[in-house]
């Protein structure tokens, strides 16, 4: 599968798993010759995004092909600065969020697939979406990390590939949701 159908693909795998509503959430991977990357546009319902929908972002944030592109381009920008991935997604999974606010991260290294396909969990605070700020405390928290929760939104990964970073958010959604069960569980017992 070509790199842009593959992107088309991750999110509609998020929409149908609710990690993302039509019109949230984003994902997007650097070109081959790492100048640049392809990200979902701006306003399109995520399940009707098509390859030729994507919009090529040069690394000095210009567009370079396509029109608007999502409002989180800035997160992305920077994280592939920072030269440490190739893939991005950005999800508002609701029990990675509550996991997030209730500081219980540290309760998802008791499960395997955590350390195996998540790691380390970054937390970063809360700042307006788009905003230049959530971008770089994005992208630092990413320096050390694969996966940060972003407080009041939703979270990002990186990843060396789509399927890497989609995995990523799919393990902490996963996770996050049996660790809050497991906590309403212990609470009536």
């Amino acid at each position: 599968m070509e790199e842009k159908e593959l992107a088309c693909w991750c999110l509609r795998i998020l929409f149908d798993k609710g990690l993302i509503t039509l019109k949230s959430g984003n994902v997007s991977f650097l070109s081959k010759k790492g100048d640049s990357f392809w990200i979902t546009p701006s306003g399109k319902p995520k399940i009707l995004v098509k390859p030729e929908d994507l919009v090529q972002v040069s690394l000095n944030g210009e567009v370079l092909v396509g029109g608007k592109p999502s409002i989180e381009y800035r997160m992305h920008l920077y994280s592939y600065l920072n030269g440490n991935c190739r893939a991005i997604v950005h999800a508002h999974p609701k029990y990675s969020l509550i996991l997030g606010e209730l500081s219980l991260i540290e309760e998802l290294e008791e499960y395997y697939e955590g350390k195996l396909l998540i790691g380390k969990v970054g937390i970063v605070e809360k700042e307006a979406p788009g905003s230049v700020e959530l971008a770089k405390k994005a992208a630092k928290c990413l320096e050390k990390c694969e996966v940060a929760i972003l407080k009041g939104h939703g979270c990002i990964a990186r990843g060396r590939d789509l399927v890497e970073a989609l995995e990523r958010v799919l393990a902490l959604e996963h996770l996050s949701e049996i660790v809050i069960k497991k906590k309403e569980l212990e609470k009536l017992l």
